[in-house]
């Protein structure tokens, strides 16, 4: 988040977020083949551990980056609502997992209170202002380091 909490990300250009730190710049060749290598075979095996941590089926991906934690969870049977703020990994998402992401902050979103059992925050709880959050805590949230 910027330092001024009632800025709304969503308002702020790509480089903004990231001066902010609140997204990283990437090289999107080198992330598809991260993706598609040892990195993204070994990141699914993760992911795939991690669902065992999941209450009930639905999830909501928090910052869902490239998708492969919603492809996973997809994949074995959950039904996810993945969401981020940076279009350009959504993007890749869409592109490579075929995940059906929206650009959307989690501080502000069109949920309805009680639409997932589980949140989960996946690379990306560093920039977490938890206070911040306006909507119902979900039925589970953990943190895993």
């Amino acid at each position: 988040m910027p330092e001024d909490p009632s800025i709304d990300p969503m308002t702020l250009s790509r480089e903004a977020l990231i001066a902010a730190h609140i997204i990283h710049t990437f090289d999107r060749k080198r992330v598809l083949s991260n993706l598609h290598g040892c990195y993204g075979q070994i990141m699914r095996s993760v992911y795939a551990r991690l669902l065992s941590l999941v209450d009930g089926k639905r999830i909501l991906d928090c910052g869902c980056g490239f998708g492969q934690f919603a492809r996973t969870a997809i994949d074995a049977g959950y039904d996810v609502t993945p969401i981020d703020i940076d279009e350009d990994s959504l993007a890749i998402a869409r592109d490579v997992y075929n995940v059906p992401c929206l650009r959307v902050s989690a501080y502000e979103t069109s949920l309805q209170d009680g639409s997932c059992d589980t949140a989960v925050c996946n690379d990306s709880i560093s920039i977490w202002i938890f206070s911040g959050l306006r909507r119902s805590s979900p039925a589970s949230a953990c943190v895993v380091s």
